[in-house]
């Protein structure tokens, strides 16, 4: 078995402790590499997994906090076949992304939300809810998410260490991309409520406060 990185709960959670030393002592680099977690995990390859952490150790270890980053082997992810590329992977596409108008994304929300439950699946669209577009270039979905329920891939927040179960995770963004293209969302964050609201009409909807997990994309 090879030791790729660490499981990705406690990455971010170790990497909440890095951010929480860099703001407290002078560091260089300013803040330590961002963990390959949700979007990132689903999209990276173990390879780039493994050279991510290992960047984050030698930020930490540059920095003085290498204690933050000591783990026990129990913490990581293991596999007997790392992977380095996978064709499943989404294409890079290295055309300048533009931001959309306004009434664009609003089209394109609409079409989300009347579409949802064909779009994602029944089960799913019981569960969760299209919120709005955020981000730069609006590449970012928010979508309300019933926290009394499990979505396949593991948790609301954290994608599982089973392969399989992430690929749940990809073909749900895809589903959501092939839906509002051209437009493309990079990331999705979930926005856990209880109860979730039956009226499904967005324009009901405020704009969230959320504190979600940021994914880089190997996933971008």
């Amino acid at each position: 078995m090879v030791r790729i990185c660490p499981k990705p709960s406690t990455w971010n959670d170790a990497y909440q402790r890095l951010v929480e030393f860099s703001q407290a002592h002078p560091c260089n680099p300013a803040s330590p590499p961002k963990p390959l977690i949700l979007g990132g995990w689903t999209y990276s390859t173990d390879l780039a997994k493994m050279k991510r952490w290992h960047a984050i150790i030698e930020w930490a270890t540059l920095n003085g906090c290498y204690y933050i980053v000591e783990l026990t082997d129990e913490e990581f992810y293991y596999t007997t076949n790392p992977t380095t590329y996978d064709s499943s992977y989404r294409k890079t596409d290295d055309t300048p992304k533009t931001r959309p108008m306004i009434e664009e994304t609003k089209k394109y929300l609409e079409l989300l939300a009347s579409n949802w439950s064909q779009i994602v699946g029944p089960e799913l669209s019981k569960a969760t809810q299209p919120l709005v577009f955020t981000g730069a270039k609006l590449r970012r979905l928010v979508v309300a998410a019933d926290e009394k329920v499990s979505p396949p891939w593991g948790s609301w927040s954290i994608l599982s260490s089973n392969e399989s179960s992430r690929r749940t995770f990809t073909r749900f963004r895809s589903a959501i991309n092939d839906k509002i293209s051209p437009h493309h969302v990079d990331h999705i964050d979930f926005k856990t409520v209880f109860p979730l609201q039956e009226d499904k009409h967005t324009d009901n909807l405020s704009k969230p406060d959320i504190d979600c997990i940021d994914a880089e994309p190997t996933t971008t």
